[in-house]
């Protein structure tokens, strides 16, 4: 049985990739800060995953994100990467988020889970703009 885990996972607006294999991230973000809400957000979630799981193994990843009450936005994405051809196999998954709902201020939290275990998480907190004197 092989694993899986998760080197990191970052927040941007905008990717490019250059032809030497390396990637420069536009806009990258962690706090997020509006003066009304609802609102809708349009933007990239890079994970770094490392794995080494074989034809035999489960190799279906989970991503989805929390609200600030703990509630479930959206469905699951689903994903199943290609087997392991070496000892350590290492990828860059990219998810574009369009349309997505934020209703409060607060910490929305992206899951990674497999085999049915959340193993990597990230917070992106989205605050209301304070008003000045």
């Amino acid at each position: 049985m092989g694993y899986a885990k998760v080197n990191n996972i970052t927040f941007c607006k905008d990717i490019t990739m250059h032809d030497d294999g390396t990637n420069t991230y536009h806009n990258v973000f962690d706090v997020l800060t509006f003066d009304s809400f609802p609102k809708k957000l349009e933007f990239l979630v890079i994970v770094g995953l490392e794995y080494n799981l074989q034809e035999r193994d489960n190799r279906h990843f989970y991503f989805h994100f929390k609200s600030p009450k703990g509630k479930k936005i959206g469905d699951k994405i689903k994903q199943q990467f290609a087997p392991s051809e070496k000892k350590k196999t290492f990828i860059e998954g990219q998810f574009k988020f369009k349309n997505f709902p934020v209703e409060t201020e607060g910490f929305y939290e992206f899951y990674i889970e497999y085999n049915d275990e959340v193993i990597g998480s990230n917070l992106i907190y989205i605050q209301d703009m304070e008003e000045g004197d």
